[in-house]
């Protein structure tokens, strides 16, 4: 592992000491946010994405362009709540032509 001159395993600082002392600052992991489309609060996990309420929606390719493309146009790209998103999702496939009747 290389160590670098300001770094905690350098200094012996807790990670937290050494942040404050240097005024390295980072991101939050997660932040509470509204959703733009229903304005409901929600935990943003920008931050985490593979934990992420969207990782576990379970969207296909062409779901995820879909509501891509409504967060885009329409909420200028803002991340979605997860109630949200499943409406979006459904909302995709109801409007879906019916593979049976081809």
């Amino acid at each position: 592992m290389q160590t670098y001159a300001n770094t905690p395993e350098r200094t012996g600082f807790t990670r937290e000491r050494w942040q404050k002392k240097s005024g390295y600052t980072t991101m939050p992991k997660h932040a509470i946010d509204s959703c733009p489309r229903c304005g409901r609060l929600f935990t943003c996990k920008v931050n985490t994405v593979l934990h992420c309420d969207c990782q576990y929606v379970g969207l296909t390719k062409a779901e995820t362009e879909y509501i891509r493309d409504v967060s885009l146009f329409d909420y200028d790209g803002e991340c979605l709540c997860l109630a949200c998103l499943n409406e979006l999702k459904t909302e995709f496939q109801d409007n879906q032509p019916d593979e049976a009747a081809r």
